[in-house]
């Protein structure tokens, strides 16, 4: 089954290429995020509250940023628990 939607898409991209659990995937905010030289970087806890610095490319970053956001909310993905 391929990715139809630009999120999608993404949540595919996340997970492959930084390695990313799905809970660590729906944990991270935009505030966790850091620029640094040649793209950003995010911070995330994983399993055994193991902490981890991934490095996002500007290509990967400017993706995430296209991603439709509500207003006011500082997670990335928004769900409906």
């Amino acid at each position: 089954m391929a990715a139809r939607t630009p999120l999608e898409q993404m949540v595919i991209k996340l997970l492959y290429f930084l390695g990313l659990r799905v809970s660590e995937m729906l944990d991270l905010k935009w505030s966790h995020f850091q620029p640094v030289e040649g793209g950003y970087s995010v911070e995330v806890i994983g399993k055994g509250m193991k902490r981890r610095i991934l490095f996002l490319n500007l290509s990967l970053w400017e993706q995430l940023q296209s991603l439709p956001r509500m207003e006011g909310a500082d997670f990335v993905f928004i769900t409906s628990k």
